[in-house]
């Protein structure tokens, strides 16, 4: 049986043979549920699953790697079995679940399975439970190695990535003992990445030597990070419904945010806060909003903020955007005359379950019409997306207050605002074109809009009187659509400091070229390859 070290040490990565450190403020042992080996069924059966598993993981990180205490502890529980072995039973689980025979020809056809006549893809889940079972039985270091088998040039790209974090914080530093001295023995540049493979002794010193950046940082801190979730700090899964956080993701990210920022963490994601699912139409666990899949606590100083910033959640409560009754309720029922067609077609009941799946935020309503792995034919997505537009069209003939964009993947329906111009731009008009007053426009609400309620809110910069140095703020994303709060954070914070903007490439080579356009050039930009690269900077950086 897998023994795994409970001593909690003090909140850093410093992490070997299963020793791990603790960073929250729970602690104490409790009760938890094995999940023993069995077989599932139907798509109900393995939603719940996921929800066992997703309790177990905030059981984990509650009572075990995140506890304040400094003595030994233990687990309370009618089984034998260690969580370790639940996390294994459930590994298990997803890997004997029925192939489909509809991806034989896939080149990770293993990752495919058929569920209620559904293709559903398991990979995320299965890598996943695989790095949290090793992080918890060997520690960071062959988490690292786990990393690098799959991005060679991942100990090069996050000591190259470290050393501009350190550029950056350290230029409003005045301690003269902040010079970035790495001596990890790989090399990258961005345009070159190492592709060559390390034997296990490599790996491990590789390992231990970023662990051991965590000393050029301890003066150096951020003042606020916000930031994008999937595919940016969580690995991209299959289907949002699956989209549930790791353990040693969540462990990294809480270090970070407890040890490197001064005031809040804010993850701002096109995501609802919490959506409840609807009765009769999808098991509890497979609908949920961000709060839900997330394993780090909110708290008055980590925050999730929903809808692209329509909504946040703070002191166990939801602070929404002022929205126009009217508005509202146009698409209130745009959500339940859509969710009474999902019901009454079986023809449409799959796109609930693929890719983004159906989610109702605030301002807004996510509907999937095709996955990243064409999981339905062209024909039923384009036939989906007409009859979406034809019920928009009967609901806002004269489309003043809803807005539809397909991302090809997706179909967001979304409520226009009215912007207001401000004086400087009224008087351009007013030179421009000889008209007078102020002029509104409607505009799709994206996250600069969001990130200006969250500023106005009192979230992302707290005053202090006699603060020595500028502000410094990161904003972290991996697509176009995150770009806005990069130019919306520099245009509001102005001259009292600077915004770092990183963004998460995953594959999509034309991202930095668009993200260096749209934010007027390089300065104060970081790129990197996959989410894994930067929660591991992360991690370190927190210690």
């Amino acid at each position: 049986k897998t023994k795994v070290n409970t001593t909690p040490s003090k909140t850093c990565l410093s992490m070997n043979e299963g020793s791990h450190g603790g960073s929250g403020s729970v602690g104490g042992g409790g009760e938890w549920v094995a999940i023993k080996p069995q077989t599932i069924h139907n798509m109900n059966e393995f939603h719940n699953i996921l929800n066992q598993l997703h309790l177990l993981r905030s059981h984990l990180r509650l009572n075990h790697y995140f506890s304040s205490q400094n003595s030994n502890h233990s687990f309370n529980s009618s089984s034998d079995q260690s969580p370790v072995d639940s996390l294994r039973n459930v590994l298990d689980l997803l890997k004997t679940l029925p192939s489909s025979p509809n991806k034989k020809s896939d080149p990770n056809s293993q990752d495919w399975k058929l569920l209620d006549g559904l293709d559903i893809n398991i990979g995320y889940l299965v890598l996943e439970l695989e790095k949290d079972i090793t992080f918890l039985t060997q520690g960071v270091p062959a988490l690292f190695s786990i990393f690098q088998r799959q991005n060679p040039a991942f100990y090069a790209e996050v000591s190259h990535s470290l050393s501009i974090f350190h550029k950056f914080l350290s230029s409003n530093s005045s301690d003269p003992n902040t010079t970035f001295n790495p001596t990890l023995n790989p090399t990258f540049s961005p345009k070159t990445q190492q592709k060559s493979s390390k034997n296990h002794t490599d790996s491990q010193q590789n390992s231990n030597q970023l662990l051991e950046y965590r000393q050029f940082f301890n003066h150096l801190k951020f003042d606020t990070w916000i930031t994008d979730r999937d595919g940016t700090i969580n690995n991209y899964s299959s289907t949002y419904s699956i989209s549930y956080q790791s353990l040693y993701n969540s462990f990294f990210i809480q270090t970070f945010h407890l040890n490197s920022i001064l005031f809040n963490s804010i993850i701002i994601t096109s995501a609802p806060l919490i959506n409840p699912s609807k009765p009769n139409s999808i098991p509890h666990s497979a609908g949920g909003g961000i709060v839900e899949k997330s394993l780090n606590n909110p708290t008055n100083r980590f925050i999730y903020s929903g809808s692209k910033g329509r909504e946040y959640y703070l002191d166990n409560k939801i602070t929404t955007l002022p929205i126009s009754p009217d508005k509202k309720q146009i698409l209130e029922t745009f959500n339940k005359k859509l969710d009474e067609a999902i019901r009454n077609n079986t023809e449409y009941w799959k796109f609930r379950f693929i890719g983004s799946g159906f989610q109702e935020k605030f301002g807004q309503t996510t509907i999937a019409r095709q996955d990243i792995y064409n999981s339905v034919s062209r024909g039923e997505s384009e036939g989906f997306k007409k009859m979406i537009e034809e019920m928009v069209r009967n609901l806002d003939p004269d489309s003043k207050n809803l807005f539809i964009e397909d991302t090809g993947l997706d179909l967001e329906v979304i409520l226009t605002i009215d912007k207001q111009k401000g004086k400087e731009e009224e008087k351009k008009e007013e030179k421009k074109e000889g008209k007078k007053g102020k002029e509104e426009k409607q505009k799709e609400f994206d996250k600069g809009d969001g990130l200006e309620f969250l500023w106005n809110s009192k979230l992302i910069v707290r005053e202090e009187e006699g603060r020595k140095g500028e502000l410094r703020i990161m904003v972290s994303g991996d697509t176009v659509s995150d770009v806005p709060m990069v130019v919306q954070a520099r245009k509001m914070l102005g001259n009292r400091g600077k915004v770092l903007g990183v963004f998460v490439k995953g594959g999509n080579e034309s991202l930095e070229e668009k993200v260096v356009q749209m934010c007027g050039g390089r300065e104060d930009l970081v790129f990197v390859s996959c989410p894994d690269v930067l929660v591991a900077c992360l991690g370190i950086m927190g210690g």
